[in-house]
């Protein structure tokens, strides 16, 4: 049934073709590592980017299919906006 609604309603879910499969690309230390660095409040999303050649979307994807969803929800409430995490706004401030 589900099937035949899917079709029916032109619902079925296609891969977007710009997402990057990071599952093939890392290894559980790698990503432990990414966890870690955006965890800490001084490592910013440009530091983190430049060593691991993630975006910042892409590690807020590592962050919250990580972690549990009341901490990805803490940590996404402490990070945003913060100075300290986007170097863009940091640089303008000081």
């Amino acid at each position: 049934m589900r099937y035949y609604y899917d079709i029916f309603c032109a619902r079925v879910r296609r891969p977007k073709s710009h997402s990057i499969d990071i599952n093939n690309r890392m290894t559980d230390a790698e990503i432990s590592e990414i966890v870690e660095m955006a965890w800490c409040d001084r490592t910013s999303f440009n530091m983190i980017s430049r060593q691991t050649g993630l975006s910042e979307a892409q590690i807020i994807k590592v962050m919250r299919r990580e972690l549990k969803p009341k901490s990805f929800r803490l940590w996404r409430r402490r990070v945003s906006g913060r100075v300290e995490k986007h170097s863009a706004i940091s640089s303008k401030t000081w």
